[in-house]
């Protein structure tokens, strides 16, 4: 099985996102170029790393998406929100389908602030409303 068909069945355990999150990938795929890697903690979309994902399905049922960039750095919307992860990164913790806008904004933000490198500028964004 290929990785990716690995992390389809992933999606499989949350039925409810299950096609929500094909989706995702494919915003994904679409944006950047690049696949995504088995990592020991999840899942990262190589070879430029602007978005990880874990799905929790076991004592959970979310998928933790990870992005480049601080928590400051992103417009927010209230329904998804967003927190510091590990240095230079920020989280959310996606269960429903009613947070997908707010999950893709992320993720072409996350992508915008790779694209300006890690010498950029931080600008300071705040909660949208």
């Amino acid at each position: 099985m290929s990785e990716i068909q690995d992390l389809h069945a992933e999606f499989e355990e949350l039925p409810q996102l299950h096609s929500i999150l094909i989706t995702v990938l494919d915003f994904i795929f679409a944006i950047h170029p690049g696949d995504f890697e088995r990592d020991p903690s999840g899942w990262v979309y190589r070879p430029d790393n602007f978005v990880a994902l874990t799905v929790r399905y076991k004592r959970a049922s979310h998928v933790t998406f990870t992005f480049r960039g601080n928590v400051a750095e992103f417009h927010q919307l209230q329904h998804l929100a967003i927190e510091p992860a590990q240095h230079g990164y920020s989280r959310c913790y996606f269960d429903s389908v009613l947070q997908l806008d707010a999950l893709l904004f992320y993720i072409r933000q996350a992508h915008d602030l790779y694209e300006k490198g890690r010498n950029r500028t931080q600008q300071t964004r705040g909660v949208l409303t």
